[in-house]
């Protein structure tokens, strides 16, 4: 048996928690962005009512994947996929991030950016105004997104909770 296949080794465990903590920082930040909201001038009831649940979501699975919950690997392999795509055109723009976003970038100027972003990032805009357009990848949800499949095909994966543990 090789370190990815023994129940317990860290090779094993890693690619699970990695993706935890990002899922659990990624929840912190945005119940810190909701109170945030909360206590502004006027107050925006209408934006935590959004983000407080998206926070526990986020938060919820999370921890599943600390514990290596089966149903948590399927649950933040799909968080991650939402977080890949960046996309900015006339009037459309959508990124999310949960903990960490490192995005590769192409725009209408014919740059090839990189933004680094820590903590959480959620943007989806109907309706700006602008004749730039920008396409670009999460280069951290990709890997995350990644690992977590590979833990879920890998037959010899033992040390995901099996269906019946309690």
């Amino acid at each position: 048996m090789t370190d990815e296949e023994q129940p317990n080794s860290l090779e094993g465990r890693k690619r699970f928690l990695v993706s935890s903590l990002l899922l659990i920082v990624g929840g912190i930040s945005i119940l810190g962005i909701a109170g945030l909201f909360l206590v502004s001038s006027p107050p925006r009831l209408w934006l935590s009512t959004f983000l407080v649940p998206l926070s526990a979501v986020l938060l919820g699975i999370g921890w599943g994947l600390w514990r290596l919950k089966r149903w948590a690997v399927y649950w933040a392999a799909a968080a991650f996929a939402v977080q890949i795509p960046f996309v900015l055109i006339n009037n459309v723009s959508y990124n999310f991030a949960s903990g960490l976003g490192l995005y590769i970038t192409f725009s209408s100027d014919m740059d090839l950016r990189l933004l680094f972003r820590v903590g959480a990032a959620f943007e989806a805009i109907l309706g700006r105004n602008t004749d730039a357009w920008s396409f670009g990848v999460n280069v951290v949800a990709v890997a995350c997104f990644i690992a977590l499949v590979k833990g879920i095909r890998n037959p010899h994966n033992n040390i995901l909770e099996q269906p019946g543990d309690i």
